[in-house]
């Protein structure tokens, strides 16, 4: 017997992914289906997915589950590249020639994080003041105390070995919330377990936790954990900066949305969340608070920014012009976010306009050291972009990551090293990849088709086409779900002139239900994908007969019962959460 709860309003937050146009895993199909170069890597493990199997037929866990375990390739070889350090020591140029530095040993060593927590929190002379966000150097500092006394070579390749670890777990967990975030598209992090990216970066600098809270937010966002999400994203900004960038594209999609309270109590949650850390820091260690910033603010052009040609060229730029244009990016990006937010066809992923928006930042900020592109991995995995894409961009991150280490090495023996002009080719190589990821993006999200939003008089069109084309079962449907009259739902089963279907979903004002097949009957479900459109009765009939998803947790289609605009809480607002 089919039981219907209350609607209820969480399934209306926007989606951290879109609804369509997905160029790779279109309606949920596995990348070894649509993806050539995911398709010849599966040779290895069998070959692409055969046309009778069904991927996710058990849910994202166990696919999360082997990702994360997968994740361990990158991280192994991570520390592999760094073997050369990790025996010999941190020394230069042999680090750099080897291209195996690290943030970690050297900020252990000059940031005097041996003395724990506790003297970074009393503060004052002597106290550990790491040049990092206050959550960041708390953690720095934690760690640091856990270090036993010894020589300061071992205490440095011990401490790297601690965040070794930590890493790899927090690397783990990135994959497992990404997977958690799209999950009727699981395999879509494994753009994160077994990116090259990943294996480069992850060890130069502590991002990766300030990229873990950043993903966890998103996790949260998806499942409707609003003051969840608001509060992971509010650590993550006490990490770092760049989540402050998904947080606004959690404001503009929402308010696309008609969601805007929704945004409002998340930022709240977020901005709470942040200041009680830089505040639990400044109280003790007011240096430590502002660390990053004032480093940030005393500092020239740095590595991997566009703003450090002129000094490659023989005349660099003062540092307020610096400044002044890093500013600016930060001020483009947010309005580039909101055209796209706001602007497109249809409405974007939070993960799009998050991506986009990122990329400004790191092409026109002071610096775009090798560890930033970090940042990017989780959100393009989240857009959906193709393996080649991904790669493609990772080969210009890995010329880049060898360029600057090499450049670096040549400041102390010249005629070793990488010229000035080589470098700056590498530089711009790197800086047109991540640029072309964002036109990758703003094209996919800029490329689908605007919903539909017809009249109301084109409404009772469909729904007379719906009743002629065989609505009667429609009908009786629309009946059983409680959505009103029969015709209504009959409409969904019509089309219009041009073969396509019209229905509920195209209503300015419609509310959502959403039904699973559990063995012997239809019940309503907490999560659903708006996919198709057709009514419950043919739905029913035809999966009992395919017994395609009969007995397992995968969610099906949804049904659409319309309400009158009174009954209505607000427009229609697209994805549920959950799915794509």
């Amino acid at each position: 017997m089919l039981r219907v709860r209350p609607w209820r309003e969480r399934h209306t937050l926007p989606g951290v992914t879109a609804r369509v146009g997905d160029p790779v895993s279109q309606g949920g199909a596995a990348p070894t289906r649509v993806d050539p170069v995911a398709a010849s890597a599966s040779r290895v493990i069998g070959g692409p997915l055969g046309r009778y199997a069904g991927p996710g037929t058990r849910g994202w866990r166990p696919v999360g589950a082997w990702l994360a375990a997968a994740s361990t390739i990158p991280m192994a070889l991570g520390v592999w590249e760094r073997g050369y350090c990790i025996a010999g020591g941190w020394q230069t140029p042999d680090q750099f020639f080897h291209m195996c530095f690290s943030d970690l040993p050297a900020t252990y060593a000059s940031a005097g994080l041996d003395r724990g927590i506790g003297a970074f929190l009393a503060g004052g002379a002597g106290a550990p003041i790491p040049a990092q966000p206050p959550l960041t150097a708390l953690v720095l500092s934690l760690t640091g105390g856990l270090i036993p006394a010894g020589g300061p070579e071992n205490q440095a390749r011990l401490f790297f070995g601690f965040w070794a670890v930590l890493s790899a777990a927090l690397v783990a967990l990135l994959t497992w919330w990404t997977a958690g975030t799209v999950q009727r598209m699981p395999l879509r992090a494994s753009q994160v377990a077994l990116s090259p990216v990943v294996a480069l970066t992850v060890l130069v600098a502590p991002d990766i936790l300030g990229v873990a809270l950043a993903a966890a937010a998103l996790y949260a966002w998806s499942r409707s954990r609003i003051g969840w999400a608001g509060a992971l994203l509010g650590l993550a900004i006490a990490a770092r900066s760049y989540p402050l960038l998904i947080l606004a594209a959690i404001v503009m999609v929402s308010i696309r949305a008609g969601r805007a309270r929704v945004a409002a109590v998340t930022a709240g949650y977020a901005a709470v969340t942040a200041v009680s850390v830089y505040a639990l820091v400044a109280v003790r260690n007011p240096s430590g608070a502002v660390a990053a910033i004032v480093a940030w603010r005393d500092a020239d052009a740095g590595f991997g920014s566009g703003s450090v040609l002129p000094h490659l060229a023989g005349a660099p730029l003062p540092t307020f012009v610096v400044s002044g244009l890093a500013v600016t990016g930060w001020l483009a990006a947010l309005l580039v976010g909101a055209y796209l937010a706001l602007g497109a066809p249809r409405r974007p992923g939070v993960a799009e306009v998050a991506l986009v928006m990122v990329v400004v930042v790191l092409v026109t900020g002071k610096s775009f050291p090798v560890q930033s592109s970090l940042w990017l991995v989780p959100l393009v995995a989240l857009v959906g972009l193709s393996w080649r894409d991904h790669l493609l961009w990772a080969g210009a991150e890995a010329l880049h990551f060898g360029g600057v280490w090499l450049y670096l090495a040549g400041i102390s023996v010249a005629d070793r090293g990488l010229p000035a002009g080589w470098y700056a080719v590498t530089l711009i190589a790197r800086l047109v990849a991540v640029a072309w990821l964002a036109a990758l993006t703003w094209r996919l999200a800029w490329r689908r088709p605007p919903e539909e939003t017809p009249a109301p008089g084109d409404l009772a069109a469909g729904d007379a086409a719906g009743s002629a084309a065989g609505g009667g079962a429609g009908g009786a449907a629309g009946s059983a779900a409680g959505g009103g009259a029969g015709a209504a739902a009959g409409g969904a089963a019509g089309t219009d002139a041009g073969g396509r279907r019209r229905g509920s979903a195209a209503c300015a004002c419609e509310r959502r239900r959403f039904w699973r097949w559990s063995g012997s009957q239809w019940s309503e479900t907490d999560r659903g994908w708006a996919g198709r459109r057709e009514p419950l009765a043919a739905l029913s009939s035809r999966k009992r007969a395919a017994g395609e998803w009969k007995g397992t947790k995968h969610l099906s289609p949804c049904v659409f019962v319309p309400s009158t605009p009174a009954d209505c809480p607000g427009p229609s607002l697209g994805l549920p959460l959950g799915g794509p």
